[in-house]
């Protein structure tokens, strides 16, 4: 049983590597000529050609629908991320510009050295004031419309109570007595 498995063993290592030999060689087996053989040079050169384009045609696929699936990812993170960022910058440098205005609006004061330079009324900074509030709560309105993480959420919360009471304990009654 041994003896019989070595030699067929042996038997199908001859057969394949001879085939394979003989692919080398131009001839199978038979001792016919290998069908690329018989084509011409230029039916040769058309099936290299044709395979070439095939290959160039599916790496270009390829690279389309990576480019696609990239500027999906690439329009999702603008969306999601720099969109929010820009409100938030936008929002940060409108409360800066509210706590200007009323860092402004005090140098009216006539016992200030600074009120002579000041040529306007104050109402003018309480305008600036309720003007960048209004600015701020419609970019607000659009921040916390978004799909937040639950991270984001939570600090948009504690953001929007520490801002209600900015607002009506702090930023209104100053906007107001710089108004009078």
């Amino acid at each position: 049983s041994n003896g019989t498995k070595c030699q067929y063993n042996n038997y199908l290592a001859r057969t394949v590597f001879g085939n394979i030999a003989a692919s080398f060689r131009g001839n199978i087996g038979t001792g016919r000529k290998h069908h690329v053989r018989n084509l011409s040079i230029r039916a040769r050169l058309g099936l290299v050609l044709g395979f070439m384009a095939v290959l160039i045609g599916g790496s270009g696929a390829i690279g389309i629908g990576g480019i696609s699936v990239t500027n999906s990812s690439l329009e999702t993170t603008y969306r999601d991320r720099l969109e929010p960022a820009v409100l938030i910058g936008r929002i940060t440098r409108l409360m800066n510009e509210n706590r200007m205005q009323v860092a402004l609006g005090l140098q009216h004061d006539p016992a200030n050295a600074f009120s002579r330079l000041h040529d306007h009324p104050p109402a003018r900074h309480a305008d600036a004031i309720a003007k960048n509030r209004d600015e701020i709560t419609a970019l607000w309105k659009d921040y916390s419309a978004r799909a937040l993480t639950p991270g984001e959420r939570e600090l948009a919360d504690k953001y929007a109570a520490i801002r209600t009471r900015y607002v009506g304990e702090g930023l209104q009654p100053a906007a107001e007595a710089l108004g009078r």
